[in-house]
């Protein structure tokens, strides 16, 4: 099984910023070898997500599906609220994943944040 794990630094959460992992962080690209031998581009996305937050306070995230979303969230912000993700919480989706191509985490500002936020994305296809 293709994973990947993606990393929010405790000094990243504690400045209140927005962090974005984009496509190239999201995406695997794998070449799959076609009945001629040759590879064939493919791009994998995970089907699952494991974020666990131990870092000591609340977190924010939100999933953007395509670029045209992107755009949308960078004209008006307010239209794609990050959404709470409390302090000593797993989430795990185990059912399939809608594709994202950018995730967007950001820590609430006045907190500590005394841990890295570790996001698992799992099982790629």
């Amino acid at each position: 099984m293709y994973n990947r794990r993606l990393t929010v630094t405790s000094a990243q959460l504690n400045t209140g910023n927005i962090i974005t992992f984009s496509n190239g962080d999201i995406r695997m690209d794998k070449g799959i070898p076609d009945a001629r031998g040759r590879i064939r581009p493919k791009i994998w996305f995970p089907k699952e997500i494991q974020i666990i937050n131990d870092t000591g306070a609340e977190v924010q995230i939100n999933f953007i599906h395509d670029v045209a979303e992107k755009k949308d969230y960078d004209v008006n912000p307010s239209d794609h609220e990050l959404v709470r993700l409390p302090y000593n919480f797993v989430m795990e989706e185990d059912i399939h994943m809608p594709r994202f191509e950018y995730l967007l985490v950001k820590g609430t500002i006045g907190t500590a944040h005394n841990k890295d936020l570790i996001i698992e994305l799992l099982n790629y296809s």
